[in-house]
């Protein structure tokens, strides 16, 4: 045992050559206690070797323009998109004022939609309104500073083998033996790992221990939270580190986190982005939440509120005990600590260098489980304890918005259910987007106004992306991101419920969470399948009903009418991008990647001759598929559709020669169903077909009055009144 940790505890022996330890000096001569620690700073290569004017390597991926020139190209795109789309909502609701008594339930609920969105759109530009902070690389230097640190492990029923990983790593810190120590916090009452916890320290002589907590039946024990309280009023270290049992951490996690201390003593906690070291190739369930890393939360950190994520921080002591230690009550204590530290004025940063690497759930259940718990203590913390209305003048607005829009976030999910939803009901019943009155007009500036509010918005997206390095790898992360936000979306809406209503359960039990193992006989494959389609069910349900549409919607086409060629055209494409989106939860769950699995976790890891793991950077990198980028050819065609369309509404009087009639005929709702889809109504004692709000051409008028008896209940209904003018 001595010989395998004769290395392991070797300390902090050595400054490794070209560490930056203070901003214009070499090697690793002078302390911190005099740096003065730039916050934003013009971003450099770091993988080029350029440094800063300081001569500081900024933390960071290296993106293709740069922090500040990519903000200018999505502050320029956002500016755009919020025109577009302040244009195109001003539009429609005055073209719903001047026709309410003609408007539909459908079109109602789908401005009520896009208005949801109009307002998400203006807080994501409130967030972007500041460059992302660019923060310089730093290394403790050989003379210090270096206060006392404990690295808190917690641990609940986790592989041995996995804990064992996370302990052998964290003592493997430069930084000097007897300034810190690494504690595991063990709510799983496990004995094997206690007593190897214990012959570690007696052999090695360094601080490691193993600390359970005493739980009292009837007392709220608080989960992780209280288990890092309980843990915290056990010890007098300056600095609490926190890691989750299945970190990979490298050796300056704590020399190149604590000098951004330094800076100010208002800063509460310093927080590395995870990366995961089990990620199938493609990334199927975005489950490396790189745009999360790299691109939120350094714009965050721009308001000094980047969020603490659980693990790879470092908290100030004085700043935990200010507020009472890790917040409880709550699913998710870190965003809870987070925005309680924010509230009463204490500062984050944000050190987008990544020091750690851990484990993304191995199968659909556990990570559907995850992100459950991930949403609803959110909403616990943000929304249900008040703490974002907190008054005080150190919680000041931008801070505010910035929780806000974290906030606002789940609840988008009904937006995006409802797309998705009501995708199909326009493709089997063909309802009205506008109210019954429109005209053709209308409809013409329906696309007219539309379209740069889709090519700006989608301009802002690509523009967000660049800060992703790396073509495939960016392309990867927008795509499976962008996927992921439509098949998340029901299990968002359930948790949201859940948060809010008092008679829904609490407590998320991931349907099919037990694997093929758990069953036994002969029907042990039946019952695996079973569990499986209840955890995906509503995707499933949703592709087969849209498969089911598109072919009902192609038996009422008529093929000569460019009116319904087009509109069918467009339908099903939207039909088929949704359920594509919709694809991923359903061939992770019934096809499972063959590797890597749980059984597959050592060899994905390298191990020195002394049995301990070696953080290396690029095995926390997910593996990148071009098989990913062919789910772009149906978003590519469904954009050169619409142009084509963009092109026809600006051309009234263009005829082509595949088709007849109108592009943008308006069929009035009423009487009975046509052939292909067509919808006449009486006129004259004979079905006549209407093509437009107010058919002048033939010197009809039909007047439209709709009633609603709105006290009464009754809902709405239409009535047609005919009247003929001039001859016939």
């Amino acid at each position: 045992m001595w010989k395998l940790w004769k290395l392991a505890g070797h300390g902090f022996n050595h400054v490794e050559p070209g560490w930056p330890c203070k901003p214009g000096t070499e090697g690793g001569g002078g302390g911190l206690a005099d740096v003065t620690i730039p916050i934003l700073q013009p971003y450099a290569h770091e993988e080029t070797g350029e440094s800063g004017e300081d001569g500081v390597v900024p933390t960071g991926p290296r993106t293709t323009l740069g922090d500040y020139q990519d903000w200018l190209l999505v502050g320029i795109c956002f500016c755009l998109s919020l025109l577009a789309s302040s244009v195109y909502v001003g539009w429609k609701l005055s073209v719903f004022a001047r026709l309410w008594r003609s408007a539909t339930t459908y079109s109602l609920f789908f401005l009520a939609i896009e208005l949801l969105l109009y307002l998400s759109q203006l807080s994501w530009a409130a967030e972007f309104s500041r460059p992302p902070a660019s923060r310089k690389r730093l290394r403790l230097g050989s003379n210090g500073p270096f206060p006392r640190v404990a690295i808190l492990t917690t641990c609940c029923n986790e592989e041995f083998d996995v804990v064992q990983d996370t302990v052998l790593c964290a003592l493997r810190q430069d930084y000097p033996q007897d300034r810190y120590g690494v504690w595991v916090l063990d709510d799983g009452k496990d004995d094997e790992l206690k007593a190897w916890i214990e012959t570690l320290a007696k052999e090695t002589g360094r601080q490691v221990g193993y600390i359970r907590r005493p739980k009292q039946k009837g007392v709220p024990h608080h989960f992780k939270a209280g288990n890092l309280n309980y843990a915290v009023s056990q010890l007098q270290d300056e600095f609490i580190a926190v890691l989750d049992a299945d970190m990979i951490v490298s050796s300056d996690f704590l020399s190149g986190m604590l000098p951004h201390f330094f800076s100010s003593p208002k800063i509460a906690f310093v927080q590395a982005p995870q990366a995961y070291y089990n990620i199938s190739r493609g990334d199927p369930l975005n489950g490396s939440n790189i745009y999360f890393y790299d691109v939120c939360l350094p714009q965050r950190d721009a308001f000094r509120v980047a969020q603490c994520v659980g693990t790879g921080v470092i908290f100030r002591r004085s700043s935990l005990s200010a507020v009472g230690l890790f917040v409880t009550g709550a699913v998710t204590e870190d965003i809870g600590t987070s925005l309680q530290l924010h509230s009463q004025g204490w500062e984050s940063v944000y050190v987008n260098e990544r020091f750690q690497m851990g484990l993304t759930p191995w199968t659909f259940d556990r990570y559907a489980k995850q992100q459950f718990r991930w949403c609803m203590g959110e909403l616990q913390v943000i929304w249900q304890r008040g703490l974002i209305w907190a008054k005080g003048d150190a919680f000041s607005l931008s801070r505010r918005l910035i929780y806000f829009q974290a906030g606002l976030h789940s609840f988008l999910a009904f937006s995006t259910l409802g797309l998705i939803v009501l995708a199909q009901v326009l493709c089997i019943f063909q309802p009205w987007l506008l109210p019954l009155e429109a005209d053709q007009q209308d409809y013409r500036n329906l696309v007219l106004f539309i379209t740069p509010h889709l090519v700006f918005g989608r301009l802002g997206s690509h523009a967000i992306h660049l800060r992703v390095p790396g073509f495939m790898s960016r392309q990867q992360v927008r795509i499976r991101g962008e996927q992921a936000w439509y098949w998340m979306a029901p299990y968002k809406c359930l948790s949201v419920l859940r948060a809010y209503i008092p008679w829904v359960s609490k407590t998320f039990e991931a349907t099919g969470s037990k694997s093929t193992d758990d069953y036994t006989g002969p029907f042990a494959l039946v019952f695996a399948i079973l569990k499986s389609c209840q955890l995906i069910g509503f995707h499933l349900l949703y592709v087969v009903i849209a498969l089911a549409g598109i072919g009902w919607r192609i038996t009422l086409t008529d093929l000569n009418s460019c009116h319904d060629l087009m509109s069918s055209t467009l339908v099903i494409l939207w039909m088929l991008f949704n359920a594509q989106q919709m694809c991923p939860p359903i061939l992770f769950q019934l096809f499972p990647p063959a590797f890597p699995v749980e059984t597959d976790r050592r060899s994905l890891l390298r191990y020195d001759e002394h049995g301990v793991p070696v953080y290396e950077h690029e095995r926390g990198m997910p593996p990148t598929d071009w098989r990913v980028i062919g789910l772009e050819i149906l978003p590519t065609v469904q954009a050169v559709v619409w142009m084509y369309l963009f092109w026809i509404a600006f051309h009234p009087d263009y005829k082509p020669g595949y088709c007849q009639g109108d592009f943008f005929q308006h069929k009035k709702e009423g009487g009975k169903r046509g052939t292909r889809g067509q919808r006449s109504i009486r006129i004259g004692g004979r079905d006549q077909t209407v093509l437009g709000g107010r058919d002048r051409m033939v010197e009809q008028e039909i007047e439209i009055y709709r009633y609603t008896d709105w006290r009464k209940g009754r809902g709405q209904g239409c009535r047609e009144e005919e009247r003929r003018s001039g001859a016939g």
